[in-house]
């Protein structure tokens, strides 16, 4: 029985993060509690009650653990670690960190994290190693099972800008910048 605007109010952070070019996710920790994106047509990768598939719980798991071996999340799907590979691959472009006394937390202080916009109490960080939500690629590898297909994502040494991960052999030729039938 109350108005949108008082319960969903517009505030400078999130009128920075719609007037930014979509598609992109946002992690928010601290800042904004899950699903309390919804409203303001931003995305996340976490989510209460969220419907999704076995797959991505695990993948969520994983992402925090950074353990293939680790059981999928529940109902309620957070991340809580900012360096994993698994976080950029996702498309998560903003990172919204709480200031204290001033300052965000030094979790925060990576040099792939570039502040773009603030408010009192917010930092607005976007992140420099973050994925597009969609990309070619001309380089693959195929992976037997997602155990495999966890392992490689997680490793450093998988360059996850240049190469994807298939289930099936695609069938196609690898060239240098273009795949052929």
């Amino acid at each position: 029985f109350s108005p949108k605007h008082i319960i969903f109010p517009q505030t400078p952070i999130i009128e920075f993060l719609q007037s930014q070019p979509q598609p992109f996710r946002v992690f928010a920790e601290e800042v904004i509690p899950i699903n309390l994106l919804m409203p303001y047509n931003l995305s996340r990768i976490e989510g209460y009650d969220a419907v999704y598939s076995i797959r991505f719980a695990k993948y969520l798991s994983v992402l925090n653990s950074s353990n293939v071996n680790a059981d999928p999340m529940g109902r309620y799907g957070i991340v809580n670690n900012i360096d994993s590979n698994l976080l950029n691959i996702a498309n998560a472009k903003y990172i919204l960190a709480v200031k204290k006394d001033g300052k965000i937390l030094k979790k925060f202080e990576k040099p792939y994290f570039q502040p773009v916009f603030e408010d009192k109490t917010v930092v607005v960080l976007k992140n420099l190693k973050t994925s597009p939500r969609a990309e070619m690629f001309y380089d693959w590898e195929i992976s037997k099972d997602d155990t495999e297909t966890l392992t490689r994502l997680i490793d450093p040494n998988f360059l996850i800008t240049k190469k994807i991960i298939l289930e099936k052999d695609p069938e196609l030729t690898k060239n240098s910048g273009e795949s052929t039938i």
